[in-house]
């Protein structure tokens, strides 16, 4: 099955993919592990903002092919995992840039991409987008800071408005992050408002991550701390989640940076453990 695969200088997830080289995976679960593709190129773009990021990756999309077993979420979702890929090239930049205003927000509320051809957009004087709108009945606002850094995302769609909000550190490194959303159902009532902080080391590298769902109705689900600790490559090694449900991960690289050895415990029962091979 053909597929397209985005990623953040040839990385994603643990790996650092290359053309031509096939990957494996023992146990794989949709959303969790495994290797994740769409069949639509522009469904893959839902997921990911294109271009330089402000950690200073790079976004690179790949066409791969799933040589094993594929799951999915079902129709209405469009993302695959499967246990198998090969990847065959790196799309051009050319094949994709139609699509790269729609994803400056990185969040794709009720587009239609059939109609991206129809969408309007209003820039400024940099060429940076301020204000999208589609006939999905969506529309965007953008704001940026001095550094030209997004801090203000508004989505105004038929069913909610979603408001982003993000703060920088001194290196550009997204400090605090918070998501409002407002039901229109419900007289534009806020149901979910949600804080996350993050702590980075010299190297860039989030070691300590906090989640505040300030609206939550139970306490024990409010807080989510992450720490996470990094060997002397920068690789992640272990990740622990202290939360209404704790988990943690840890993690095995080969001499290429792949994770070949990941397992993770959610809990007190349930634990995946699988080994991954590159041919």
């Amino acid at each position: 099955m053909k597929g397209y695969k985005a990623t953040y200088d040839m990385k994603c997830m643990g790996f650092t993919y290359e053309v031509g080289k096939t990957y494996s995976i023992d146990h794989m679960s949709i959303c969790s592990h495994g290797f994740h593709f769409c069949s639509r190129m522009e469904d893959v773009l839902n997921y990911y903002s294109l271009g330089k990021q402000a950690n200073g990756t790079n976004f690179v999309l790949l066409e791969v092919e799933a040589l094993g077993v594929v799951q999915s979420q079902g129709i209405s979702d469009p993302k695959r995992v499967t246990n198998k890929m090969k990847v065959i090239r790196v799309i051009p930049e050319e094949e994709y840039k139609h699509f790269r205003d729609i994803h400056v927000l990185n969040y794709s509320g009720y587009l239609i991409y059939d109609n991206v051809t129809k969408t309007e957009y209003k820039r400024n004087e940099k060429g940076m987008v301020l204000h999208i709108h589609n006939e999905g009945g969506v529309t965007y606002t953008i704001e940026y800071n001095d550094r030209d850094l997004i801090t203000k995302q508004v989505s105004d769609g038929p069913l909610f408005i979603q408001t982003r909000t993000y703060e920088y550190d001194d290196r550009g490194n997204v400090a605090e992050f918070t998501v409002h959303n407002h039901c229109k159902e419900n007289n534009r009532k806020t149901y979910e408002t949600v804080n996350y902080s993050y702590v980075y080391d010299e190297k860039g590298n989030i070691v300590d991550i906090h989640e505040d769902n300030i609206l939550c109705p139970f306490p024990e689900d409010r807080f989510r701390h992450t720490k996470r600790v990094y060997d002397d490559k920068n690789r992640m090694i272990s990740e622990n989640v202290i939360g209404s449900v704790s988990s943690s991960k840890v993690m095995e690289y080969d001499d290429n940076d792949n994770v070949i050895y990941l397992k993770r415990i959610y809990g007190d029962n349930l634990k995946v453990e699988y080994r991954i091979t590159i041919e």
